[in-house]
């Protein structure tokens, strides 16, 4: 693996990105890349999540964009998910820590079992300063909602991605500090899609953490 794919992001129509020239990978190789406009989300979801979860997406990316973050993973995209789990099977490759400005995630940490070391490589792959911006499937506290959890595993759109964790909790665990959550109700009859959170989180300017071996 020779490097991350970098690039920076412009959003103009979303249903057609573009991508501006990108700056060179640690590696030293330059990675052209196009953010995508919308995330890979699972067919088998309601149309009416996948609407709103694509405008959340389009949001995220025009926070990003503009200049300001240059080296985007977009957890959104199969082909940035394999950057992800390379780190998670391989260790991060040399030059590779805190080489991205910003991580963003549209139901893509859903696809990790593992949400807490998921999220130890995420930070040691952000650079001091930058940003997670990060839409995923919440949860709903108590007994009722460890149920619900369990049952809803085991409905078809459930299936092959993982539901009802606290990403905000697990977020400061991976040692960046929260600075903004929305907790949202999605109108669907499928109970497991309804509850999710939107939130924001930095790495501020101090040692990066070590990844998980």
């Amino acid at each position: 693996m020779t490097g991350p794919p970098v690039g920076s992001v412009i959003v103009s129509d979303p249903a057609r990105p573009r991508a501006v020239p990108p700056s060179s990978s640690p590696s030293g190789d330059a990675n052209p890349v196009t953010v995508a406009a919308r995330p890979d989300l699972p067919a088998r979801w309601p149309a009416v999540v996948r609407l709103e979860l694509e405008r959340r997406h389009a949001e995220m990316l025009a926070d990003v964009g503009g200049g300001r973050y240059e080296r985007v993973l977009d957890l959104g995209r199969a082909d940035h998910r394999s950057v992800l789990r390379h780190a998670l099977d391989q260790g991060l490759d040399v030059g590779q820590a805190g080489s991205y400005d910003a991580v963003v995630t549209v139901a893509g940490l859903a696809r990790f079992a593992d949400l807490g070391t998921a999220l130890a490589v995420v930070a040691s792959l952000l650079a001091p300063d930058g940003v997670v911006m990060a839409v995923e499937p919440g949860f709903r506290p108590g007994a009722m909602g460890v149920l619900s959890a369990s049952l809803g595993a085991l409905l078809a759109p459930a299936r092959g991605v993982h539901l009802a964790r606290d990403l905000p909790a697990t977020v400061r665990l991976s040692g960046l500090t929260v600075t903004d959550v929305e907790r949202f109700t999605m109108p669907t009859l499928i109970w497991p899609l309804r509850s999710f959170v939107q939130l924001r989180a930095e790495r501020f300017a101090t040692a990066l953490p070590k990844a998980p071996r």
